[in-house]
C-alpha cells in the first residue's frame, strides 16, 4: 500500500477527524482570544489616555506659570517660592490615589532637571537632575512642543506607568518647560491580566466541549449563562469559589438531566434565585442620601 493511499485511509478514520475538529476550534479559539484581547486593550488604554490627558491639561492650567518661569531665571528657589510653586502638584497627588508622580522640569542635553516635584517625601529641589534619561515622551515634547501621552504603560526605575507631559508656555507663547503626569498602570495590567486569563479558560473549555458536540454559530450559549449561575453562585469573588459552584451547577444538571430531563434547563436556571434570595437578605439596607 503506498503512502498516499495510507493517508487516505487514516484521513478517514474517527482518530483524524477528532483530530482535525480540534484543531480548527482550537484555531478559532485563539482567533477569538486574540480579538477579544486587542479589542478590550484598545479600549482602555483609550478611556485611560483620555482620562490622564484631561487631568495633565488641568494640572497645567493650575500652574503657576509666572513662579516656574522665575524658578527658571532666577536658577534657583527659595523655601516659600518652591513651596507655592509646588503646591497645586502636591493637591493633585494627595487628590488623586491613581496618580503617582507630578512634576515640572526642563531638558537639557540628556538630562531633566527638575523644576518642581510634588512628591515632597523625595526631597527634590529646584534643578535637581533625574537619575534617568528624558523619557520618548519627554523628548517628543521637548522637540515639538506638543501634548504627549503615552500610547501604552511603559517601565521604568520607579515602575510601570502611563505618562502625560504637558507644554508649559510664557506669555508670549514659547514653550520654557513642561509639566509631568504619571498615572498608576497596576489596575490596567491586572484588569488585562485577567481579561487574558478568562480568554484562555473560555478557549480551553471550548476545546474540551468541541469533540462532545456539532458546533453551531451559537454553540457555548447555554454553557455561558450556566458559567454565569456559578460565578453568582461563588459570590463573583473567588476563582476557587467559582469552581465549586461550577461543579454544583454540573451536579445539579445531571440529577436534573435523570429525574426531570424536560426541566434540567430550568432548574439549572433556577438555582441561582435563592442565591440571590439569601444575598439579599443577608446585605445591609442602604438608603440614597438626597
Amino acid at each position: 500500500m503506498s503512502v498516499r493511499e495510507r493517508l487516505t485511509r487514516w484521513w478517514g478514520t474517527p482518530l483524524a477527524a477528532g483530530l482535525s475538529h480540534g484543531l480548527i476550534t482550537a484555531l478559532a479559539a485563539i482567533a477569538g482570544i486574540a480579538f477579544l484581547y486587542g479589542a478590550m486593550e484598545v479600549l482602555l488604554l483609550g478611556d485611560l489616555r483620555a482620562q490622564l490627558r484631561q487631568i495633565a491639561v488641568t494640572s497645567a492650567a493650575l500652574t503657576d506659570v509666572p513662579l516656574q518661569q522665575k524658578i527658571l531665571r532666577d536658577g534657583k528657589a527659595d523655601d516659600d517660592t518652591y513651596a507655592r510653586a509646588v503646591r497645586p502638584l502636591e493637591r493633585l497627588l494627595a487628590s488623586n490615589p491613581d496618580i503617582i508622580y507630578a512634576w515640572t522640569g526642563i531638558i537639557r542635553g540628556n538630562t531633566v532637571y527638575y523644576l518642581t516635584d510634588g512628591d515632597v517625601t523625595a526631597g527634590t529641589r529646584a534643578f535637581d537632575p533625574d537619575v534617568e534619561p528624558p523619557m520618548p515622551g519627554e523628548r517628543r515634547l521637548w522637540r515639538t512642543g506638543e501634548i504627549w501621552v503615552d500610547e501604552r504603560p511603559t517601565q521604568n526605575s520607579w515602575g510601570p506607568g502611563l505618562r502625560a507631559f504637558v507644554p508649559l508656555r510664557g506669555d508670549d507663547g514659547g514653550l520654557f518647560a513642561y509639566l509631568g503626569v504619571t498615572m498608576r498602570a497596576e489596575r490596567y495590567q491586572a484588569t488585562m491580566t485577567g481579561l487574558f486569563r478568562a480568554a484562555l479558560v473560555g478557549a480551553v473549555s471550548g476545546l474540551l466541549i468541541a469533540p462532545l458536540t456539532t458546533v453551531y454559530y451559537d454553540t457555548g450559549f447555554l454553557i455561558g449563562l450556566k458559567g454565569f449561575v456559578a460565578a453568582i453562585v461563588g459570590a463573583l469573588a473567588s476563582y476557587p469559589l467559582a469552581v465549586a459552584a461550577a461543579v454544583g451547577v454540573g451536579i445539579v444538571e445531571a440529577f436534573a438531566s435523570f429525574w426531570a430531563s424536560s426541566f434540567k434547563e430550568v432548574i439549572v436556571f433556577t438555582a441561582i434565585l435563592p442565591v440571590l434570595l439569601i444575598r439579599s437578605l443577608a446585605s445591609p439596607a442602604n438608603e440614597d442620601e438626597e
